[in-house]
């Protein structure tokens, strides 16, 4: 929408042509650019008169390829000729500007990605440093030669303490003659070699531990065990899925009543749920009166003072608006506060 500027200074009519003279365009222009910022231009009516309406078009901000960045919401421009923007489809805070038919991929064991074709991901030569990057399908591994090589097959002992990735690109840690005893959950089969179980594994959703048994070629799977390190001495091979950590969504707290009732918020480690419409009992006495800017500040206060069992927030620009209760009580059995007043209550009576 286009800013109204007449309140700021009264426009001067004039006779003009149906189209502006360039010099007249400018000159109204300028004005835009000065009272509403340097992307914004005046419009003309069908008489060529000035309008007094300043807009900048969408095509003036971002004339190819805008985006808004997954990771830190702000608007983005690919520019000419540089493609479109796309995420990971693993890690989708993870994005880039990339041109057809390649996608944006993303390597988060090296922290970085690139463009590559659909069916192959960015990846890296772990050896080479700096520079060695380049695209390749799932079962491949970058080598610095400029080439996609197979990785090495899972063997013993010289891929003790190494990553294997299994044909589908679940990557895996290898433990040689060692051993967490335990359920075998999922079963056992014969396999020909350690990858082929390993594969086996991968193409299960929710194994995470192939062990292998080279004296019998058995291939033991695991629903459970892949976060601690075997100890125990013994001749089987456990391979580890490396699962990546989970992707952290923001949270938004609500500010202000209604919106935040019965929302629930975790504030550095206690859980807190908002109210709206109760507040504590009148009996409850408070422990202490800080300052927030916000009930978001007010719930940091309470979780660093023990003696804290929550708050009442009252946002009215007055000191001592964050008010500690002195003792729990959830649900609140007392009447609602006045105006956009908040309440919040740790759910769990703290020790």
């Amino acid at each position: 929408m286009g800013n109204r500027i007449f309140a700021a200074f009264t426009l001067i009519t004039v006779a003009l042509a149906l189209d502006p003279t360039p010099s007249e365009r400018a000159k109204w222009d300028a004005v835009c650019m000065e009272k509403a910022g340097q992307e914004y231009r005046m419009t003309f009516d069908t008489n060529g008169k000035p309008t007094g309406n300043c807009e900048a078009p969408t095509q003036w901000k971002c004339y190819w390829g805008p985006f808004k960045d997954a990771k830190t919401g702000a608007d983005g421009c690919c520019g000419k000729d540089k493609g479109t923007y796309s995420t990971d489809s693993l890690f989708p805070q993870e994005g880039g500007c990339c041109v057809s038919p390649n996608v944006y991929s993303f390597d988060n064991l090296s922290n970085r990605g690139g463009c590559c074709p659909s069916n192959q991901g960015w990846t890296f030569d772990a050896n080479a440093g700096k520079g060695g990057w380049g695209c390749c399908a799932a079962t491949h591994d970058f080598s610095c030669d400029c080439s996609c090589k197979a990785p090495p097959p899972a063997t013993c002992p010289s891929g003790h303490g190494t990553t294997f990735t299994a044909s589908n690109g679940k990557k895996f840690k290898l433990y040689c003659n060692l051993i967490n005893h335990g359920e075998n959950d999922l079963g056992n089969a014969p396999a020909p070699d350690w990858s082929a179980c390993i594969d086996r594994c991968a193409g299960i959703s929710n194994c995470v531990r192939a062990i292998y048994q080279p004296a019998s070629n058995t291939c033991y799977l695991r629903t459970h065990g892949n976060k601690p390190v075997p100890v125990t001495p013994d001749p089987y091979n456990s391979a580890h899925l490396i699962e990546d950590p989970p992707v952290v969504t923001p949270v938004t707290i609500p500010k202000e009543c209604p919106d935040a009732e019965g929302k629930r918020v975790t504030i550095d480690g206690i859980e807190y749920q908002l109210f709206c419409t109760k507040s504590f009992a009148n009996t409850i006495e408070a422990s202490d009166a800080t300052n927030a800017p916000d009930v978001e500040g007010c719930m940091k206060h309470c979780s660093a003072n023990p003696d804290c069992h929550g708050v009442n927030f009252f946002d009215d620009g007055q000191a001592g608006g964050c008010v500690h209760a002195s003792e729990w009580e959830f649900e609140p059995t007392g009447n609602q506060l006045p105006g956009k007043a908040v309440v919040a209550i740790p759910v769990k009576k703290r020790s």
